[in-house]
């Protein structure tokens, strides 16, 4: 069923700001900047003033005409939107000023391991930092090497950072080959891939550096007499105990966030994930995206990740911002519409939105912001006062689908889904309706978010005849709006309420289930098992007291 005239949905121009502000800390903040300068995409690069990075000192410094390098003391808050964003950073003497961008890159590199933080007590002259051991390995072999050394990569929970791990063994490569320290390896598994991995794995050995594997127990460490001593099991052959004596010890423990993440995330108005990383393990987001289009996590800020990684993550923005770089214009369609009628002005869909796509600075009616909008739905979901309206899949066009399927049915019970068009069932993954062409009493209706499903067309399948209807939505922390699942699953938690107080079983009739877009594979099983499979996450079976609430 078609969209009307009065719903047809716009296309808007917005202007955009042909400029993008790289929020960097190191160095590889400036090797961003060239990548987009040789797209001819002029660049603000943002450094913090405290001699990161090596950029030229002063506010601003022109580099090739086309990167300028910013030193201020933070960046107190980035507003506006895709095309048309407003940086405020905070200076040294105090003032602000105010930088306007099209587009956003945030960097940060990983943060060393503090070694006080893994559990290990020694003194600050026998601990080295992966900043310090680089140092070190550049110095040419001068005053301050060590004669011997280790490294423990140690796997915490789970293996030891990666990047950081490849930062510490290509420097002790390049100080043995100066002829020193004395090294020693101590790991569970090197974690070292692919070709280049195995060389600088095989070069090490070369150069006389010991790996000793460990095993589930932790080295013993302590300081004796000015140096670290080690006792270690070496299962390279078989079980041995070994004794050794370094003076320093370097240890690479997991992943951790980056210094300030949590600045960045305020200033952004993004969460962190549970990690305490930005933007971590998000499918709809990768491999840079924020939840604010047109801002986008580079770099190690957001997990494990090599330097070399930049240039794909690069590579996959720049399809995003050329063409409206070039035009100085981006088009978006229209996504909601606000009956300025119905609203009351209370600004929950301001609130509420993860996107930043309502502006709230032009009167008592919240204006939508088209570029910035995913059309989830989530702000018409919390509106109160339903005086919100997806454009391109309103309420009235979903119900008007039920009324088809109904007819289409024949009298013959079914099943009725309603599919995020992000989930496994939408053509995000690839599987869409074909996953549901074994089943002639399934219809299948796609909406933008498990949260567009009003308790109103949960009832209204009900009311036409479905025997069973389901909600497939995205995993929790894969929703595109961050609270769209938990929505959907609240409002079908709540018609399973309204079921049980009938005399209906709601665990035999009404389901919310999680498929992401790479498990479509699961569909067949789930469509077929949907009383029992434990596979799927779902609101699970709803108690009932002897006074009719649910628990």
């Amino acid at each position: 069923m078609g969209v009307d005239e009065e719903s047809a949905i716009k296309m808007s121009a917005w202007p955009f700001t042909k400029k993008a502000f790289v929020w960097a800390v190191g160095p590889s903040g400036m090797a961003v900047a060239d990548m987009l300068a040789g797209f001819s995409i002029p660049v603000i690069v943002f450094q913090s003033g405290n001699g990161e990075a090596g950029a030229p000192g002063g506010q601003a410094a022109d580099t090739e005409g086309l990167v300028s390098v910013v030193r201020g003391e933070e960046i107190l808050r980035i507003e506006g939107h895709f095309g048309q964003f407003r940086i405020r950073v905070r200076e040294k003497d105090g003032g602000v000023t105010e930088w306007e961008a099209g587009l956003v890159l945030i960097l940060r590199g990983n943060r060393s391991p503090e070694t006080k933080g893994n559990g290990i007590s020694l003194p600050e002259t026998n601990v080295l930092t992966i900043d310090a051991l680089e140092a070190l390995a550049s110095s040419g072999g001068g005053n301050g090497v060590p004669e011997s050394l280790g490294v423990w990569l140690d796997p915490g929970e789970g293996l030891p950072d990666r990047a950081l791990s490849e930062r510490a063994l290509r420097a002790v490569l390049r100080m043995k080959t100066n002829g020193k320290p004395d090294c020693f390896v101590l790991a569970r598994h090197v974690p070292l891939w692919g070709l280049e991995g195995q060389s600088l794995y095989d070069d090490l050995r070369e150069k006389g550096v010991r790996f000793l594997r460990l095993g589930a127990e932790r080295p013993g460490l302590k300081a004796a007499d000015g140096r670290v001593e080690i006792e270690v099991q070496d299962r390279t052959i078989s079980d041995q105990a070994v004794r050794l004596q370094v003076d320093r010890l370097l240890v690479v423990g997991q992943p951790s966030p980056p210094a300030g993440a949590g600045e960045i995330a305020k200033c952004v108005g993004d969460p962190l994930d549970i990690e305490g990383f930005l933007q971590k393990d998000n499918v709809h987001l990768y491999p840079s995206r924020s939840f604010r289009k047109g801002i986008y996590y580079v770099g190690p800020c957001k997990g494990e990740q090599a330097e070399e990684e930049l240039v794909e993550e690069v590579g996959a923005i720049l399809p995003e911002v050329l063409a409206p770089i070039a035009s100085g214009e981006i088009k978006a369609p229209e996504g909601i519409r606000i009956d300025s009628g119905h609203c009351v002005s209370c600004l929950t869909c301001y609130r509420v939105c993860p996107h930043h796509a309502l502006d709230i600075s032009q009167g008592p009616t919240p204006v939508p912001v088209d570029p910035a909008c995913y059309g989830c739905g989530l702000c018409a979901a919390l509106c109160p006062g339903n005086a919100i309206e997806l454009v391109q899949r309103p309420g009235r066009q979903i119900l008007g689908e039920l009324e088809d399927a109904d007819a289409g049915a024949k009298d013959t019970p079914h099943t009725v889904l309603f599919c995020c068009s992000r989930s496994g069932l939408g053509p995000a993954g690839n599987g869409g309706e074909d996953a549901l062409s074994d089943s002639d009493q399934t219809s299948f209706i796609e909406v933008p978010c498990a949260c567009s499903v009003s308790e109103e067309m949960l009832l209204a399948a009900f009311l036409r005849g479905a025997e069973e209807v389901v909600v497939v939505g995205c995993h929790p922390d894969n929703c595109v709006s961050q609270r769209g699942s938990a929505v959907g699953e609240k409002r079908t938690q709540r018609v399973a309420r309204y079921l049980a107080a009938t005399g209906r079983d709601p665990g035999d009739c009404i389901r919310f289930i999680a498929v992401a877009p790479n498990e479509t594979h699961r569909l067949s099983h789930i469509l077929s098992h949907l009383d029992q499979d434990p596979s799927g996450p779902s609101m699970g079976p709803v108690a009932v007291s002897s006074e009719g609430e649910t628990s």
